[in-house]
């Protein structure tokens, strides 16, 4: 059987929700969910989806945008204290994967540069 619906459909008979192909959508989608997510009371949950909008937007390209989430993420994340291993594993994962690729001021110097 397949399944066709518009980002982020609800699908009832199969208790699903229909994939995003279009970036703008899927993003858009995780965005609406994180609006409606109490950050006061469920700050696992907030930090758990801004890792996976941070994710996302890093897969679609948006740098800037992945760094502002994992800045948010952190702020919430740096607070809590008894977190599950899980959202602390989502976060460093995102954060990992950032770091791979962009440029770090922390990166130890070229053999190049250890001659000049």
């Amino acid at each position: 059987m397949i399944v066709r619906g518009s980002c982020g459909e609800f699908i009832p008979d199969l208790y699903l929700y229909s994939p995003c192909s279009d970036p703008s959508d899927h993003i858009g989608f995780l965005s609406d969910i994180l609006l409606r997510i109490d950050k006061d009371k469920s700050q696992e949950a907030y930090v758990l989806l801004l890792a996976t909008i941070a994710r996302a937007k890093l897969i679609f390209g948006d740098i800037e945008g992945t760094k502002a989430d994992m800045d948010a993420a952190w702020k919430v994340l740096d607070e809590l204290s008894g977190v599950d291993s899980g959202v602390n594993a989502a976060y460093y994962s995102i954060a990992a994967d950032y770091y791979k690729v962009t440029p770090s001021q922390m990166a130890p110097p070229s053999e190049a540069e250890w001659f000049e």
